[in-house]
């Protein structure tokens, strides 16, 4: 090899691989980065679980990513809520809140901000 690292030929399969690096981190990782890990790598593994770990190539991984893409499958962000843009009380944040139409008509939204002295001037007052 050009790095002048030789290593032995694995026999393994990347399911078994990812289990094993998932059962390592369980102690570095939070529980929630822990769930989605495990969820990731449970998706991976019905595609590529099988695959041996040194044989697999990335058109494999391309295709296999095609595939969940096909299939319905969308790249998320972060599924984690996002913290309230303006500061709550910790029991109106741990409070169930109301879902439906009803209770959408109840939020009320902040009106714009007006900056007049960012507003271009109007064309007629500038001939």
């Amino acid at each position: 090899m050009s790095e002048g690292i030789v290593t032995s030929r694995s026999k393994g399969a990347l399911g078994g691989f990812l289990d094993e690096w998932l059962e390592l981190q369980q102690d570095r990782l939070r529980p929630w980065t822990w769930h989605g890990y495990a969820m990731a790598i449970e998706r991976i593994k019905r595609g590529l679980g099988k695959a041996k770990l040194q044989a697999i190539m990335p058109l494999q991984i391309e295709s296999f990513y095609g595939e969940m893409l096909a299939s319905g499958f969308r790249k998320v962000a972060s599924s984690r809520p996002r913290p309230c843009a303006t500061p709550t009380s910790r029991s109106a944040r741990l409070s169930p809140t109301p879902s439906g139409p009803a209770s959408s008509a109840a939020i009320r939204r902040r009106p714009p901000v007006r900056r007049p002295h960012l507003v271009r001037a109007s064309r007629g007052a500038e001939e």
